[in-house]
């Protein structure tokens, strides 16, 4: 047997958004809001004209650079277009005026005179808001950048802003860019550029997501229900190693430390109530990953191809990064999914089937796969410069594959299933599932799921450890 083996990464919009799921705001059919009657001869607005589940969505033109211009601010004294931006929009986005620098001119003032007129246009107009942004490393005001501010003075000044700001549109913005451009073109967080990554780590992003849904609680980090295969991709990263098999003797226990460093996190989110109830490869989840519902994807490096088939109009919105690490400096991965070639014992060609294998795995085959989207099952292939630098349009031209190979040669191959991990993972939504829908801790939920694959396995004839 030859497995095809998937790294884990992690896909993210190039804004890291935050979905306000339900009020007002999101409460628009799937073909978008419906156009306002303007008179325009024959011509059939652009929103009118998108397949269902298609948002047409733009930035409103203002402030920032448009100040400098000798022409007059677009979107507050140009009457056609607003015109054009009301008829032919069914989503809109600020494009300078809810940045720091002109909402936030001073550390005790702010203005929200442009931001409240967008917001009210859009409800006019029948059109869903996309706010932008609220932690950024650029068009920050200069008694930020140039303050001399204490640690916690960064975190209080940064937690102030976003509660004043979320809090103030609450109910009238769809989502938010929590989070904008953290990552480089390369995939690299931005450490030394953005004054918030640099002065108080990484994990402030994460802060930024939680003050932004206790302003919203309808705000919502991520999106998970529960899935077998995603908790033990990430119990492998995080150096959990639940399974040993050796023949029929097998021992499950999932109570090790590294296995406590996920139910920490993953307990936190969904006590933060920061998970969204939208399962993976269901059409809401498609739909989610189109308009910026949900805004990261942990997952194998196979999506690519998925991403380009299944959510065409988010071509261009979307970057591969690595996975989130459990410590500082780790830049361990896991695989996720996967499949194998086998030539069965009692197959008839034999020879022909194994001549296919071959073809598939380390003969030509491998090129044709691996152009229609597969992820490479060779060495040669994984570190041709063909494969590393291919641009991906979908990603804006970023060459991905430099970030899965790189993953794909941090994942720990001492990693094992359970002989009987197709039952064990049936069962996982009556055990760990609880822990999204009730009051039962992950810990629990992990501990239930031990026991009952322990029961199975000894029901089976294996020899089980606990």
């Amino acid at each position: 047997m030859r497995p095809f083996r998937f790294a884990t990464v992690a896909l993210a919009t190039a804004a890291l958004a935050l979905p306000l799921l339900g009020g007002s705001a999101s409460a628009a059919s799937p073909a978008g809001p419906k156009a306002p009657p303007h008179a325009h001869g024959s011509h059939a607005p652009l929103r009118a004209a998108a397949p269902e589940g298609f948002v047409i969505g733009t930035a409103v033109a203002g402030g920032g650079h448009h100040l400098e211009q000798d022409y007059p601010d677009p979107f507050t004294y140009d009457r056609e277009y607003r015109k054009v931006l009301g008829r032919e929009f069914s989503s809109v986005s600020p494009e300078n005026q809810m940045k720091w620098d002109y909402i936030h001119p001073e550390r005790d003032r702010y203005d929200f005179g442009q931001a409240d007129a967008i917001v009210e246009f859009a409800r006019k107009n029948r059109q869903v808001v996309r706010g932008h942004t609220l932690l950024w490393h650029s068009q920050n005001p200069a008694w930020l950048e140039e303050g001399d501010f204490t640690k916690a003075e960064l975190r209080g000044i940064l937690r102030e802003h976003i509660t004043k700001v979320v809090g103030r549109y609450k109910g009238k913005i769809q989502q938010w860019d929590v989070a904008n451009e953290i990552f480089d073109d390369q995939g690299n967080l931005r450490t030394q550029e953005n004054i918030w990554i640099r002065e108080l780590g990484p994990e402030i992003v994460a802060d930024a997501f939680r003050w932004a849904h206790k302003a919203d609680p309808k705000a919502y980090i991520a999106n998970d229900t529960g899935d077998a295969g995603f908790t033990t991709s990430l119990l492998w990263q995080a150096g959990s190693r639940p399974y040993k098999v050796d023949g029929t003797n097998v021992k499950i226990d999932f109570g090790d430390a590294n296995a406590k460093k996920f139910t920490d996190v993953w307990q936190k989110l969904i006590d933060e109530k920061l998970l969204a109830p939208v399962t993976s490869w269901t059409d809401d989840w498609y739909k989610g990953l189109g308009d910026g519902t949900i805004a990261t994807l942990s997952t194998g490096a196979w999506m690519p191809a998925n991403f380009e088939s299944g959510v065409p109009n988010a071509s261009g919105q979307w970057r591969a990064a690595p996975l989130p690490a459990w410590a500082k400096g780790d830049k361990a991965s896991a695989e996720n999914g996967g499949s194998a070639l086998t030539v069965p014992a009692l197959a008839k060609n034999k020879e022909l089937a194994y001549a296919f294998v071959e073809y598939a795995n380390s003969g030509e085959g491998v090129a044709s796969r691996v152009s229609e989207g597969a992820f490479p099952a060779t060495q040669a292939e994984l570190k041709s410069a063909e494969f590393l630098g291919k641009e991906f349009p979908y990603f804006g031209g970023q060459k991905a594959n430099e970030i899965f190979a790189d993953s794909a040669a941090n994942v720990a191959d001492d990693w094992s299933y359970l002989p009987f991990q197709a039952y064990a993972n049936s069962i996982f939504n009556d055990t760990v599932g609880k822990a999204y829908i009730s009051g039962t801790r992950l810990e629990e939920g992990l501990k239930a799921w031990q026991d009952a694959s322990v029961k199975y396995g000894e029901e089976q004839g294996f020899t089980v450890e606990k």
